[in-house]
């Protein structure tokens, strides 16, 4: 595997050369190519400690390791905005890859989406049955610790309360594109509940939020009833350290007419400024007609994702403006 065209006093030069330093192995030079590849299969973490071995490693890390590391997931693509055209072993720095390795960015960070819980788990029975709910059940649990409500702080919950629809009582499925089944719905009084994101647990620590400033693609499906009105809301909040509002987007859908088709709320935040540290997640509504039960607003599948913006690999691509990747 050495290269036994050499002559001892080159092969000797060689070892102590620093550009051999991190090639050579049992005294024998390795081509960088081989130590590449023995390098993708190192875990993230331990990657970020191996760029200290030596210089040689941490260039081939940052460029040629790092880069093909990450195209072996074949979903990469979904860590970015829009076209990777520009992308190349050049284009990001190692504390972008890292965040890659922890699953920072194409990943949905908010959690219990559809109100399926994660554990077996017996609701109490239905205060109430109407007619129009085909004999299914809606789900209604005096638990205060219902593992439906996992990650929700529920922040008001009037009416007849927040419910889980095992499937939605008097709508249409979910759409097939979704995962899951089941959907949160509330009663005839507001009702609302919220989920807080802290972004450096979710791999977005402060330099990715201040440097690379994702894109936060925040979406939610929420649907009413054949026979009631509804009013849905969304709003969701940039968070600094302190929990203070930076940018906010937030939408009120109000339908007087029974519709019971899923429709999908959108929304990206771009060219936020600097010091987000956490994204306040909060929905909920009512139904405009007071019924008891619950005919109010559903909603199902909200998701909080962060990709990495186009721009930043056009920035990264001109070397007048590229980031200092030594974290």
């Amino acid at each position: 595997m050495g290269n036994s065209n050499m002559s001892s006093e080159e092969n000797q030069d060689m070892l102590e050369s620093d550009f051999s330093n991190g090639l050579i192995l049992l005294n024998i030079i390795f081509p960088e190519e081989v130590i590449s590849n023995i390098l993708t299969f190192v875990s993230w973490e331990d990657l970020r400690s191996c760029r200290f071995v030596c210089q040689s490693w941490k260039r081939l890390i940052d460029s040629t390791v790092s880069f093909e590391k990450m195209k072996m997931n074949m979903n990469y693509k979904s860590y970015f905005s829009g076209s990777t055209k520009k992308l190349n072993s050049q284009s990001l720095p190692f504390y972008v890859y890292y965040g890659i390795g922890k699953n920072a960015f194409g990943k949905n960070h908010l959690k219990n989406t559809f109100g399926s819980g994660e554990i077996l788990h017996v609701c109490e029975s239905p205060r109430r049955r109407s007619w129009s709910d085909g004999g299914q059940d809606t789900q209604i649990c005096s638990d205060a610790n219902c593992p439906r409500y996992k990650h929700w702080e529920i922040v008001s919950s009037r009416g007849d309360g927040w419910a889980v629809e095992a499937t939605p009582i008097g709508s249409q499925p979910l759409p097939d594109q979704l995962e899951g089944r089941s959907c949160f719905v509330t009663s005839y009084a507001k009702s609302s509940k919220r989920q807080i994101i802290d972004l450096a647990k979710c791999g977005l620590n402060s330099k990715i939020m201040d440097e690379i400033r994702p894109h936060i693609e925040v979406s939610e499906w929420y649907a009413g009833r054949f026979d009631c009105g509804i009013i849905y809301k969304l709003t969701v909040s940039l968070l600094d350290a302190n929990k203070e509002v930076l940018d906010q987007h937030s939408q009120e859908i109000i339908e007087n007419h029974g519709d019971d088709d899923w429709h999908q709320i959108l929304h990206t935040f771009k060219n936020y400024g600097p010091g987000v540290r956490f994204i306040l997640f909060r929905h909920g509504g009512r139904d405009t007609q007071y019924w008891a039960g619950h005919y109010g607003s559903k909603m199902a599948g909200g998701s909080v994702i962060a990709r990495i913006p186009e721009e930043f690999l056009q920035m990264a691509d001109d070397p007048s403006q590229a980031l200092n990747s030594t974290e």
